[in-house]
C-alpha cells in the first residue's frame, strides 16, 4: 500500500474522531464541572497543579504593570 495514501487515511481518520467531541470534550454538557469565578484568588504554589474539576484547565493572565517610575 502506498505510504502516502495510509497516513491520509490515518490523519482524516484522527481528524474525523476528533471533531465528533470537540476541543477537549467542549462539545458535550458542562453540568458536571465546576464553573470559573471571576472573584477566585489565586495562591502559588497551590494553583500551579492541575485542577481536575474543570473541564478545560487553561489558565492564563493578562497584565499591564507599571514601571518603577510609573509609566505602564
Amino acid at each position: 500500500m502506498n505510504v502516502r495514501l495510509l497516513i491520509t487515511a490515518l490523519v482524516t481518520s484522527i481528524a474525523c474522531q476528533a471533531s465528533a467531541q470537540g476541543f477537549a470534550g467542549l462539545g458535550v454538557d458542562a453540568t458536571d464541572f465546576e464553573q470559573p469565578n471571576p472573584d477566585t484568588r489565586f495562591e502559588f504554589p497551590r494553583d500551579h497543579a492541575p485542577h481536575l474539576g474543570f473541564r478545560c484547565d487553561w489558565w492564563y493572565l493578562t497584565a499591564n504593570l507599571p514601571s518603577v517610575d510609573g509609566t505602564q
